[in-house]
């Protein structure tokens, strides 16, 4: 089907049409009315989930088989009814492999008795002469349908007597195949008051058709995941291992990077270690060996007189020579505004008398200016460190 028309119908064994089959997007299988029960319930308002619990409960009563052996599920929810449609599990699960089988990406299965046409008020019914059987689908209203499964060879007026007990008063509109038409014409009037309530018209796939794009509920959606219509990975199996793909490229450059990357700072430290060796040829112990350097040059300093940029006396002497420049004067009491000095982890930490206001941005810029940085850690303190 095409642009809303029919391409190729007919009948055939499904083991003939396996290789259409494997070429099309989607399949909706058209369960035969009688094969189908709908009932019509009031469900209490409950989650996907926990309905689909709750259903074989609330249809056990209307079903004379266990439910178990049933796939039940609910359709949409109208004036706090639904419709539930019940089938034979064994018998669903057979023509879902069938079809599968084939390669079909997406399968959909709606009872046939929903997809005829429906207008308010009025009631469809078709008629599919088998050679076993004759299939008459009636649908009542929108949400209500059912089929009977008549003796082969049933007489026009048997059918006709059947859906008119079927519509009781209602209007009606019989889809009768074109073969038939003469004898279901002829036998109408045989039926009181039939003939002035009844339309026949002829049948062909169009009023299925129109119908199966919309109808419900999906009898898969009580199978597995993958017969319920969303079996959809095998169309996207390509872009997924195309995405696999740069995935895995990316990884790999990621780890080639990480593997130079690594390799060159084995190298740097490995430098690095045959540097300090060949300075300190005793040190037998080196962990950081960059650390270690920069501890031997300072210490090496020192005992040459030399005062290292975090030395006691170098903080000191910076910090009393920014002081000096930035500090408020109090009457007859030049610097009298710190109380405390104490040097630790190589840092000067500075603390004012209680009442007195440091000039924080001045002083910080009088320190930096000497290669000293301000900061205040803790309330009541300030940290004056080297910043070479």
């Amino acid at each position: 089907m095409a642009s809303g028309t029919v391409e190729r119908e007919g009948i055939a064994a499904l083991s003939e049409i396996s290789a259409t089959l494997g070429k099309v997007e989607r399949v909706t299988l058209l369960l035969a009315a009688s094969d189908v029960t709908l009932l019509r319930l009031k469900v209490p308002p409950l989650s996907p989930t926990r309905l689909k619990v709750a259903l074989p409960n609330l249809v056990e009563e209307h079903l004379i088989c266990d439910p178990a052996e049933c796939v039940i599920v609910a359709g949409a929810s109208a004036d706090g009814m639904r419709t539930v449609a019940v089938v034979q599990r064994a018998w669903l699960e057979t023509i879902a492999k069938a079809v599968t089988a084939d390669g079909v990406r997406s399968v959909f299965a709606v009872p046939a008795q929903l997809c005829l046409p429906c207008s308010p008020g009025t009631v469809s019914a078709a008629i599919d002469p088998r050679a076993d059987e004759l299939q008459l689908t009636v649908r009542l209203s929108e949400q209500e349908g059912l089929g009977v499964a008549m003796p082969p060879g049933s007489s026009a007026r048997d059918v006709l007597d059947t859906v008119s007990a079927v519509a009781r008063d209602a209007p009606l509109v019989l889809h009768v195949p074109d073969t038939s038409m003469d004898a279901y014409r002829g036998a109408m009037d045989a039926v009181p008051g039939l003939a002035s309530r009844a339309d026949l018209v002829r049948e062909d796939w169009s009023c299925w058709l129109d119908g199966a794009d919309s109808a419900g509920p999906n009898m898969l959606s009580g199978l597995t995941v993958r017969y319920a219509g969303q079996d959809r990975w095998r169309q996207w199996r390509w872009p997924m291992a195309l995405a696999a793909g740069v995935v895995g490229i990316n990884l790999v450059g990621l780890y080639t990077d990480w593997w130079r990357m690594k390799s060159e700072s084995d190298r740097l430290r490995a430098g690095m270690v045959q540097t300090f060796k060949s300075g300190y040829p005793n040190e037998s112990v080196i962990l950081d060996p960059t650390a270690q350097m920069k501890q031997k040059i300072a210490a090496s300093r020192r005992a040459s007189g030399q005062f290292a940029s975090d030395d006691f006396l170098v903080l000191v002497s910076g910090f009393g020579e920014a002081w000096a420049r930035v500090a408020p004067a109090r009457p007859n009491r030049q610097g009298a505004q710190i109380a405390g000095l104490e040097f630790r982890n190589h840092s000067l930490l500075v603390r004012p008398q209680a009442d007195a206001e440091l000039p924080g941005g001045k002083l910080a810029e009088e320190l930096k200016a000497r290669g000293l940085s301000l900061s205040q850690p803790t309330a009541g303190a300030w940290q004056v460190r080297s910043i070479k």
